[in-house]
């Protein structure tokens, strides 16, 4: 990976986009994250059988962070000597784990893990609006088209399940809060942390994130109902290896060589695969107008990622 540094600017944020090589190691990589990323909400309904939200998360995050840290030592990696990045790497910790997910598990309460993966999903819209202003990213008509076509099919599915009443609507605005979060991390990430080792970047957000929900865990949550069975420690497990480590250093890697635009494009794909998983496992209905959804979702996808043969920045 390149050590060079990307957020000293707009000139610096605006380089140039992947060739076309690189389409197959981003699509590799961000099929791969999907599937972890929208697999967490079905642990996660789990995990929350037999731990408050905050309280799981906190474990969860401390938990990775120990992982992540012993790695740092096994592979002789250094922390940030700069301050600022070390600032970056708390800072991702709040909007990427404590922020978004603690809202979400919050909401998973009283919405189904389908429609939490469709609002996650909605996270491309709001990045290719702000990768433009604040990265420099330059943002084509055909992006723009991907992304209303995303847009669009989450809005058909969104219409249907918030009309039927199977989700309620103030877990659905925690949810929204929470995908600006991520949106907001995604932003600084490429802008100021990009340039850091991301597994290094990875240790310093996890760490933080597990510290910070400690205190509104223990305020909130009465951490006697804690179960520590089965369930428990396996939703655990896999949400802190799986997730928090494998997916979070995938996200990093395809937001560093694909730009925020591209990388986030990915979480369109996120409510087929939540919505699948949840109805595989956890019987969670899904119906017509959810598939009839997923169409232009995949073809918005296909839009916003792709790097023609002719090497255009999009």
């Amino acid at each position: 990976m390149s050590s060079e540094r990307t957020g000293g600017g707009a000139a610096a944020s605006a380089a140039v986009l992947p060739s076309p090589a690189s389409n197959k190691e981003l699509y590799l990589l961000g099929i791969s994250f999907c599937v972890l990323w929208s697999s967490a909400f079905i642990a996660a309904k789990f995990g929350l059988t037999a731990a408050p939200p905050l309280a799981q998360l906190t474990i969860r995050f401390l938990f990775a962070g120990a992982l992540l840290w012993a790695g740092m030592i096994v592979m002789g990696k250094k922390w940030p000597v700069a301050r600022r990045d070390v600032v970056t790497g708390i800072t991702l910790g709040v909007l990427n784990n404590s922020a978004y997910l603690g809202l979400f598990f919050i909401a998973m309460q009283t919405i189904t893990a389908g429609m939490a993966a469709l609002i996650a999903a909605l996270t491309p819209l709001a990045t290719v609006f702000l990768a433009q202003p604040l990265l420099g990213e330059r943002v084509s008509r055909r992006s723009l088209l991907g992304v209303a076509l995303g847009l669009a099919g989450a809005g058909i599915v969104l219409r249907d399940r918030v009309g039927t009443g199977i989700d309620d609507p103030t877990g659905i605005a925690l949810g929204f809060i929470a995908m600006l979060c991520l949106t907001s991390g995604t932003i600084l990430y490429r802008k100021r942390g990009s340039h850091t080792d991301p597994f290094v970047m990875n240790t310093i957000q996890t760490i933080a994130s597990g510290l910070v929900l400690i205190p509104f865990s223990l305020l909130m949550e009465d951490w006697g109902t804690i179960q520590f069975n089965a369930t428990f420690f396996m939703a655990v497990a896999y949400l802190a290896i799986m997730v928090s480590v494998i997916a979070l250093l995938i996200w990093f890697r395809m937001i560093r060589i694909a730009g925020a635009s591209r990388a986030s494009a990915f979480h369109f794909l996120n409510p087929g695969l939540g919505m699948l998983f949840a109805f595989l496992i956890l019987g969670e209905p899904v119906s017509a107008i959810d598939l009839v959804g997923l169409l232009p979702i995949v073809i918005g996808i296909i839009l916003v990622t792709w790097v023609p043969g002719g090497g255009k920045k999009v």
